[in-house]
Order: C-alpha cells, then structure tokens, then sequence
C-alpha cells in the first residue's frame, strides 16, 4: 500500500480547490456573456422609441457608453461612476463591486450606436417631460397644492423636476437639499438624484404663471 505524505495531500487539495474555483469563476463568465448579449437580442431595432434595454436605469436615458458588471447587470459608464461615489455595489442586486471590474459592453455598445445612427433626433424617455397633475380648485385665493414645493410649501418658483422619478420642486429650494446631501436623494421617494437630473418643467412654470395672473385680476 502507496501512502501519500501530508505535502502531497496538501498540493492535491490546493489544486482541487484552484481547479474548481477556476470553473465557477468560468461558468460565472458564461452566464455574465449570456445575460449581456441577451439585452442586444432582446432590443428592437425598428422601434421609434428606444428599447429597455438601451436606457441606463440609473440615468433613464439611452446609454452612449455601456458596461457591465461580474453579475450581468450594465448601466452606462457615467451613471455607474457616480453610484461607485456612494456605493461599491452593483446598483441592481448590491453585490459588491469595484470600478475596475465594469467593462465595455462592445455588442449593446455597437448595437445602441447603430439604432442612434438611425433615429438621430428621437428624444430620451428622461428628456419627456411630466404631465400636469390634476389641480385642485383653490379656495380663497390660496394656491392648490399641485404647484406648491413640497421642500418649502409655497409656490413653485421656476419648477424643476427629476429625471430620475418625476417629482418636482422649486430649483433653489431642490438645489439647497442637494448641496446640503451627502447622498443626496428624492425628498419624497428617496430615489437617488443630482443636479444633473434636474430639468426644467416649462409646462407647470407656464401653468403658474397663468395662475397667477388670473389671481391678479
């Protein structure tokens, strides 16, 4: 009988263990490929409005720069730079995550430069701005709560509203939130926001304005 010395034993496990880390770390690589080529298959080419799966969840606009992450998930590169100031984690499942480890997603890449060869001035869903809400009917010439700013309670001077949920405040009053922020997030969903997010809601400063005038007369 061959007897194994405690070395050999030792290597022969260590090996075992490099052996099977190498193949999950490479079925994990092929289910990774799987799920980001699964968002260029997925993706319409012939829609007028721009697929799911080329609009960065983080941004909700179509990605210019996409990367993926170990666990599948992609973002644009822009969106994903800005969550690792806060977090290193994947936005989508919060496994932990570093900036190196984001690639270029070179088919979505290719794929999402194609369709906006294509549809050059169809407009990001971001850019769509929010609809009026229903306004209540004011009583003694005090402004309904649909145009008051939900950071000041008064009414909404120049209103703003995130890209990245669609609530909208005054933009002195959201800009003083967002500086004051470490983190700074929706203050009435507690969805992530910067001053990037914000744009203008012409139709409710129009809306205002008119309510104003009326008030005046």
């Amino acid at each position: 009988m061959t007897y194994l010395s405690t070395s050999s034993v030792n290597i022969f496990f260590s090996q075992n263990i490099a052996l099977r880390t190498l193949i999950s770390k490479r079925e994990e690589e092929e289910e990774t490929k799987a799920k980001v080529d699964s968002a260029v298959a997925a993706a319409s080419s012939n829609s007028d409005e721009p697929p799911e799966s080329y609009i960065c969840q983080l941004e909700r606009k179509v990605m210019t720069y996409p990367v993926y992450l170990p666990c599948g998930h992609y973002f644009s590169k822009s969106g994903l730079n800005e969550h690792f100031t806060r977090s290193y984690s994947c936005p989508s499942c919060s496994r932990e995550t570093f900036p190196y480890e984001a690639k270029k997603h070179h088919k979505l890449f290719a794929a999402i430069h194609e369709w906006i060869s294509h549809k050059p001035f169809v407009r990001n869903p971001a850019d769509a701005q929010p609809h009026l809400p229903p306004i209540s009917p004011s009583e003694g010439g005090e402004a309904p709560s649909e145009l008051l700013c939900p950071i000041e309670y008064t009414l909404m001077q120049d209103p703003v509203y995130s890209t990245a949920c669609k609530h909208a405040f005054g933009k002195r009053a959201i800009r003083r939130w967002i500086a004051q922020k470490i983190n700074p997030d929706c203050p009435i969903c507690h969805t992530p926001i910067s001053l990037s997010m914000l744009k203008s809601w012409t139709i409710m400063k129009e809306f205002i304005a008119n309510w104003q005038k009326n008030q005046s007369r």
